[in-house]
């Protein structure tokens, strides 16, 4: 009997110059996760024709794609790699060559709107014991962490892609998944203006790259064209206890219309290469308020929600993620 525990993960990141979703890429990360759903997806339909019988006619593919969903912990060592799935581009500043110290600090901001900007496309491998799957040409669509008190960020992503190759997964045997522990709700800090807020309750943060992977052409075949990006949407859902300081915030952001930036932090009580602590610091320069309540229920505590979104202040990039791992340079997707 297979159980879920035997479950096996990896990821590769597909070379830009590759037609897309047509070669499997070589694996570099190997992710835990507590559920997947990937899978390919058919489309059947029939003629919709009288057949002169008792039933419908017989059905053909239409179309063929991938889609489905992962769900991890945010860990330091796959934090830069899916950040630069999500993001798209990495701005990090490499270091000159002496002295040789490079940073470890890798920075990722989304991509832009000119022909030449593509979310970068991966190859996820998935070991059920029973049939192992490759899914070619798989982008980022969105991606969505929680932090709650007395737990660990968890973080789902959703993903678009082209083709199912049912094949041995190549090359993966010494791929082990990531050592550090998964950042924790106990290390996190939101802040505004660069203010730390108080008494955060629950952080949730969703990024949506509306990938539209839905257009076919004559020249596509039953394939789908290379998803691209539309509309960058990205919200937080942040819970304080409400007090005279969270008040303000109705008083000095919500009811004007104010722009605002806001950022959040997690930071591990373990230590990378170079001494300091494993994080991730996300920027959003220009947010505004879309709701915001604090009212009483009962008898329990009272709790302020707060629901923002990022805005173009066409000065700053919409939002910068910067990751301290143990990774060297730019080197988000190289092999551990």
């Amino acid at each position: 009997m297979i159980t879920g525990n035997s479950l096996k993960v990896y990821m590769g990141l597909e070379k830009p110059q590759d037609a897309y979703g047509t070669k499997i890429a070589a694996y570099t990360h190997r992710i835990k996760v507590s559920s997947e759903g990937l899978q390919a997806k058919y489309n059947k339909k029939d003629e919709g024709l009288l057949t002169g019988g008792i039933a419908t006619g017989k059905v053909a593919t239409m179309s063929r794609k991938v889609e489905g969903s992962l769900s991890t912990l945010l860990r330091p060592d796959d934090a830069g790699f899916l950040f630069y799935l999500l993001c798209g581009k990495e701005t990090t500043v490499m270091p000159p060559a002496t002295p040789p110290i490079q940073s470890l600090t890798h920075t990722f901001v989304p991509i832009g709107n000119d022909l030449t900007d593509s979310l970068p496309s991966c190859t996820v491998g998935i070991d059920r014991t029973a049939e192992k799957d490759n899914y070619t040409g798989c982008k980022l669509d969105s991606a969505s962490f929680s932090a709650q008190q007395e737990d660990y960020v968890k973080l789902d992503l959703s993903f678009v892609g082209a083709r199912e190759i049912i094949k041995d997964l190549e090359n993966v045997d010494t791929l082990k998944p990531s050592a550090q522990t998964a950042f924790k709700f106990l290390g996190g800090e939101f802040k505004i203006q660069n203010a730390h807020v108080a008494d955060v309750t629950s952080i949730k943060f969703d990024y949506n790259n509306s990938l539209d992977a839905n257009t076919m052409t004559t020249d596509s075949g039953e394939y789908f064209l290379e998803p691209e990006c539309g509309a960058r949407d990205i919200k937080l859902e942040i819970e304080v206890l409400y007090s005279k300081e969270s008040a303000k915030i109705k008083k000095d952001r919500y009811a004007n219309d104010d722009e605002f930036s806001v950022s959040l932090h997690f930071e591990s009580s373990e230590k990378a290469k170079d001494g300091a602590a494993f994080k991730v610091d996300i920027e959003i320069p220009a947010a505004q308020l879309t709701e915001l309540t604090h009212n009483v229920g009962g008898s329990d505590k009272v709790v302020q929600k707060m629901s923002m979104k990022a805005v173009e202040n066409f000065e700053d990039p919409l939002i910068s993620v910067k990751v301290h791992n143990n990774e060297i340079g730019r080197a988000s997707c190289r092999e551990r």
